[in-house]
């Protein structure tokens, strides 16, 4: 194996070759990674993103979803973005159960509710609950709405932040909010976050643990084999 500032480049058992940029923390950013053969030949491609951002690879995995149409997978990982990035400036010894919630909602108010006009960010924590823990988009606690309803993306029209209340004689109400704009603006407060708090000193202690796409593998516990770690 050989490895440089630059590059990490191995080659393995019947020529299968991989090779990726490696960057600052010994980590490498990736879209993708797909087997590609040729005669006599097979490469693993990487599809690298340009963004310096390790939090790209996770916001990318939301939209990888959007389109394979696996849109509940997709609202769970949007809906652990303000976990991941309020986690991120968090010192372990700080990081209290019952502080979550708090810090969750702070994020949202911060950097996510400019995105929405209806959609508060008590209204998020109280999805997210229902959500990644019940498999649930109704009757959440706290919410002011008795349900979130999510349409699916449709070229022939967008509806997204309407409510409904009290219709055809049931009492309760309802705010549908489009799956992908919703996604897109988790991805917005994502990035906002990245650009104010990328220096912090917490932030740049978390992010080299941050999940992601290692193709060198995780020394000295696998090395020169892809993983997600």
């Amino acid at each position: 194996m050989r490895r440089d500032t630059q590059w990490s480049c191995g080659k393995m058992h019947r020529e299968e070759c991989w090779c990726a940029p490696t960057m600052r923390d010994g980590t490498t950013a990736l879209k993708s990674i797909s087997l590609i053969s040729y005669t006599g030949f097979e490469f693993i491609e990487l599809n690298l993103i340009s963004e310096t951002s390790p939090l790209e690879v996770v916001l990318d995995e939301i939209f990888k979803c959007i389109a394979a149409g696996l849109v509940y997978p997709a609202l769970h990982l949007a809906l652990s973005v303000p976990d991941v990035c309020s986690s991120l400036e968090t010192a372990h010894d700080e990081d209290a159960r019952f502080r979550i919630q708090r810090r969750y909602v702070a994020w949202c108010e911060t950097y996510l509710s400019q995105e929405f006009l209806v959609f508060t960010a008590s209204d998020c924590w109280a999805l997210r609950g229902g959500v990644l823990h019940n498999g649930m988009f109704a009757s959440h606690p706290g919410s002011q709405y008795d349900r979130i309803l999510f349409t699916l993306p449709n070229p022939r029209m967008t509806l997204h932040e309407n409510i409904s209340r009290n219709n055809g004689g049931i009492i309760e109400s309802a705010l549908q909010l489009d799956a992908k704009l919703f996604c897109e603006a988790m991805a917005t407060a994502a990035r906002r976050w990245y650009l104010l708090k990328k220096d912090d000193p917490k932030v740049v202690q978390n992010l080299p643990n941050l999940v992601r796409v290692r193709p060198n593998g995780v020394s000295p516990h696998i090395v020169g084999v892809p993983l997600i770690a």
